[in-house]
């Protein structure tokens, strides 16, 4: 067991990978994520719709 203290957590997330169509079109887009996040903890992305886009 390591030195570092067990918490509980909200969200657990180990080697998640993600692939989009089928067969030879088949992509990975995610490779071996691991997340976690303690409860009360707030983990959002920015909103996907003004990711890329400048602000002036």
């Amino acid at each position: 067991m390591s030195s570092i203290t067990k918490t509980k957590l909200a969200i657990s997330l180990q080697h998640l990978d993600h692939y989009f169509g089928r067969g030879q079109l088949r992509k990975q887009a995610l490779f071996d994520i691991n997340l976690d996040i303690s409860p009360g903890k707030s983990s959002l992305p920015p909103d996907p719709l003004v990711l890329g886009k400048p602000r002036y």
